[in-house]
């Protein structure tokens, strides 16, 4: 990526923001040339490698002008610095800076960057003019940004819906990136004139809205235990927080401190026993907002009491690291902070502190950062033409939700994906799209395939015949219906070397920078467009191709062919640590990087059960192997439980189903719904009171699947009926999501969602898969995929 100037803009000091020095520090690491022009009236020279320049006015202008005259005055300041600088890009720091920013750019052509540090539309200025203003500017200028960044998910959700973003804002949160506690000793508690005593930090200016007033009522609950509040605020805050105190007795417990040096400060907060952070829920951007202060406690490594806000509840519940609380409530609070001083010393809170220090760093957010310069304002930006990236797939498309997300990581990361995929019986369309990227679906035909049609007396083939008693007779004993024949298998053969060559040919023609071969039946392409163009290649593997139901191939072929795949690719991602680690073993290769099928971010899920009768509900292919006529035949043994069956199947399977629903007596009470869009499916099973997750152990490849509908359940807040495998169990156990069963017992399986449907377990399981969505996001798989594309491409 070419060095850039960048202008970033600050309406205060960046020596007291930290997010502005990381932020222009890492850019200046990366080669760029950073000036951060601010209202310090001191700046000048240098810090952590970039410049500093002032653009506050004079000092009388204060004084002698009305504020909103000043106001206009500084932005103009701003205005004139930029135009004299004329750089590459304008890096705007929050809405302040929004309108100079985007005069600036359109006056010197150069890319504007919004940074968001809040939600500026979720804030309850004073001044309502003031407020309109901020939205205005807003509409304006964020969908003309090259780039906009924000703090957090939800703040980026909201924007792209506040202003029909084609992307989402690229989320560099606040982490930490002080020096870890190296020091000797205690000197917090020295300070205080306090040694082994409970003590409890408020790290940063105490403020209204924070959940000061409550925690000092909680305090004086608890004998013996300190309050600190590190960190100089209103004076007037804090002598009405300090009157508090006395008149609960709490004047010698109740302590307030004046900050410290940013490079000091974790030696001080490592001191306490607990950390809080009570933000509350006053306003949008304090509904999704993420404290500074919970990622400086983890890198202390002190536990946290912390609001039940939800991007907050991501990460302590998500990594295990505190307790949350109604942050309005002081006996809750007083109930979480005892828990809290007793987690201290506990080996296995520390243990998941150190894990969590290590996922909250600011090198990953750094990455980020610099990723998003080089795709949309630098070497790769659109306006330059991006690079093509092709994602091949042997199959319609049109339910496949790991392509749609493959296509969202490929745009996020600057590339211009095109998708291939293959038309079927159902879906004759050649072309479409799949979010921003065209969708080309070849029509690999035989020879033989067209001699049958020619025998039918048709030139296209058409929907087929319904199924004969046989047929599923067949399917219902679970034998294969077609497909034994030589003739079906050389039917197969060439045309598999039809897709191939059609596959080749679009390669060619297409040139892309990378190649993303989704599974086994596409590899052959990658490791010829590898070998002929050297094209990067990622292989992709959804299954454990040797090891799965229903291949024709022997297996020792299937074998030998991935050992090859797995040797010519650039990357090998798969979707489940169990396929990882058995391919990592049996092909000797490095471990394969697990991108989970985790949906997109949705909205929350309600807290209870739907009303009416209790629904099971199943999405995704309707397959043998994946348990729903075993969950058919445990209908009997529950009554007033329903089967919703969503998802695409074949007719010979739907309508063996719809006769062992009329066998077991409950054909009233099974429902087959048609497919929806991967972007759905969280919505279409948020009505059930258990998701169904039972795959067969029919072969390795489904013992160790973690599959989509798992993720998804968890997203729509409902709890899990699943199989006793060895992941699924793992992933619900943790979580206590949901109910594990003997997949093909049908007595075990009415039992385990007998006990789903209990009230008390409904709720708790509720919970769980609240924490799996939690804990599983998108965003974090995103980011793995795209360091793929990177290292690959």
């Amino acid at each position: 990526m070419s060095s850039l100037d960048v202008a970033m803009l600050l309406h205060k000091s960046v020596v007291h923001d930290s997010r502005v020095r990381r932020e222009a520090r890492a850019l200046a690491e990366a080669g760029h040339r950073v000036t951060v022009i601010e209202l310090d009236a001191d700046a000048a020279g240098t810090l952590d490698g970039f410049r500093r320049v002032s653009a506050a006015p004079p000092a009388w202008f204060r004084h002698a002008l009305p504020f909103q005259l000043y106001r206009a005055a500084f932005l103009a300041g701003f205005l004139w610095r930029l135009l004299r600088m004329r750089p590459d890009v304008v890096h705007a720091h929050d809405a302040a800076m929004l309108l100079p920013g985007l005069i600036a750019a359109k006056l010197t052509g150069a890319r504007l960057v919004y940074d968001s540090h809040e939600l500026a539309t979720g804030v309850p200025y004073r001044d309502r003019g003031w407020a309109l203003f901020v939205r205005a500017v807003e509409r304006i200028a964020v969908p003309r940004a090259a780039l906009v960044i924000t703090v957090t998910d939800g703040i980026a959700g909201r924007i792209a819906t506040l202003y029909g973003l084609p992307d989402r804002p690229v989320v560099v949160r606040n982490v930490c990136d002080l020096p870890r506690p190296q020091m000797e000793g205690s000197p917090l508690r020295d300070r205080l004139g306090i040694s082994g005593e409970p003590l409890v930090l408020h790290q940063g200016a105490a403020a209204p809205a924070r959940g000061c007033e409550v925690l000092i009522d909680a305090v004086a609950t608890l004998d013996d235990v300190h309050l600190a509040f590190l960190g100089t605020g209103d004076l007037g805050f804090d002598d009405a927080l300090a009157d508090r105190a006395a008149a609960r007795g709490l004047a010698e417990r109740v302590h307030f401190l004046d900050s410290v040096a940013p490079e000091f400060l974790l030696e001080l907060t490592r001191d306490a026993d607990v950390g809080v952070t009570l933000l509350q829920d006053t306003c949008e951007n304090h509904r999704l907002a993420l404290p500074n202060k919970l990622f400086e406690y983890v890198a202390a490594g002190v536990p946290v009491v912390a609001s039940a806000l939800p991007e907050i509840v991501r990460i302590v519940d998500g990594l295990g690291i505190g307790w949350i609380v109604d942050p309005a409530d002081p006996v809750q609070l007083a109930v979480a902070l005892r828990r809290g001083l007793g987690a201290r010393g506990d080996e296995e809170m520390s243990r998941r502190l150190v894990a969590a220090d290590a996922d909250l760093s600011w090198t990953a957010e750094s990455r980020r950062l610099v990723e998003a310069y080089a795709v949309v304002v630098g070497a790769r930006r659109p306006d330059a033409g991006g690079a093509r990236a092709l994602v091949l797939v042997r199959n319609t498309v049109s339910h496949d939700a790991r392509v749609h997300r493959e296509v969202e990581a490929l745009t996020a990361a600057g590339w211009r994906p095109v998708v291939a995929g293959v038309v079927s019986t159902t879906v004759t369309e050649r072309h479409g799209r799949v979010g921003p990227a065209p969708l080309v679906r070849l029509a690999p035909r035989s020879p033989l395939g067209r001699a049958r049609d020619m025998v039918r007396g048709r030139r296209e083939a058409a929907a087929p015949p319904p199924p004969t008693p046989a047929e599923v007779a067949a399917e219902r004993a679970g034998a294969p219906t077609s497909g034994g024949s030589p003739l079906h298998a050389a039917h197969r053969t060439l045309t598999a070397l039809d897709f191939y060559r059609r596959g080749l040919g679009l390669v060619r023609a297409l040139r892309p920078r990378l190649l993303h071969c989704n599974d086994w039946n596409t590899m052959w392409i990658g490791v010829t467009a590898k070998l002929l163009w050297r094209i990067p290649v990622v292989y992709d593997a959804h299954e454990l191709w040797p090891d799965r139901n229903g291949r024709p191939e022997p297996r020792w072929w299937l074998i030998a062919c991935e050992s090859l795949f797995v040797r010519a690719a650039d990357e090998v991602i798969t979707t489940s640590p169990g396929y990882a680690d058995t391919m990592m073993r049996r092909y000797r290769i490095r471990r394969p990087t697990v991108v989970r099928n985790v949906p997109a971010e949705a909205s929350p899920p309600a807290a209870g059960r739907p009303p009416g009768p209790p629904v099971l509900v199943y999405v995704g292919g309707v397959l043998r192997g994946r348990g729903i006529e075993q969950a058919i035949s445990a209908l009997p043994h529950l009554s007033d439980v329903r089967l919703d069956v969503i998802g695409p199947g074949a007719d010979t399977y739907l309508l063996a189903l719809r006769l062992c629903a009329e066998e077991n007596g409950v054909e009233d009470r099974v429902r087959f719904v048609a497919p929806v869009a991967p972007s759905e499916v969280v919505d279409a099973v948020r009505h059930g009171s258990a998701g169904l997750c039972l795959i067969q152990p029919i072969c390795l490849s489904y013992e160790l699947t973690l599959p989509n509908k798992l993720f998804e359940y968890a997203a729509a807040g409902v709890p899990v009926l699943g199989s006793d495998l060895p992941v699924i169990a793992a992933v619900v156990r943790e979580f206590d999501a949901g109910e594990v069963v003997a997949p093909d017992d049908p007595r075990s399986i009415a039992d385990g969602l007998a006990r789903l449907l209990d009230p008390d377990r409904q709720a708790e399981c509720r919970r769980g898969a609240a924490a799996l969505s939690r804990s599983a996001t998108w965003m974090s798989e995103r980011s793995l995929l795209e360091a793929v594309y990177a290292r690959a491409g």
